[in-house]
């Protein structure tokens, strides 16, 4: 599928976990991605507004959606407030882990200093040995 088919919207789901796979992106990714489109779609908030209130472009805001692109965690954060949702819940939920452990993990991303966190860089952390 081309980039054009993607921002229409003209992916069928299997398409989309063709792609998803190819990306090597997790299946935590792919529920977290869902669960913001269809809180966003909810919400009735269009893609384009809210990835420009976010700092980001419509199309990685769209490939985050589908779990085939990843974006910043600053950027999950602002989503999350802007959808009114509980960070450290959605993340528990979709990393399968308690919310301490979510909460320790977003106390260190907020310290880090070094390149922007990705969210599937948090998800991996969550993931490792000793958590």
């Amino acid at each position: 599928m081309s980039d054009k088919h993607f921002q229409t919207g003209m992916f069928r789901v299997d398409e989309l976990e063709s792609k998803r796979c190819t990306a090597g992106k997790s299946e935590t990714l792919f529920i977290l991605g869902a669960r913001l489109r269809a809180a966003r779609k909810q919400l009735g908030y269009d893609r384009k507004d809210i990835a420009a209130r976010c700092g980001t472009s419509p199309d990685e805001l769209g490939r985050f959606e589908h779990a085939l692109g990843d974006i910043n965690f600053s950027t999950l954060k602002q989503l999350c407030e802007l959808f009114k949702l509980n960070m450290l819940q959605l993340l528990s939920d979709c990393m399968d882990v308690p919310r301490e452990t979510v909460q320790s993990i977003v106390n260190i991303s907020d310290a880090w200093t070094g390149k922007p966190l990705k969210v599937e860089d948090v998800l991996n952390f969550a993931h490792s040995d000793g958590w």
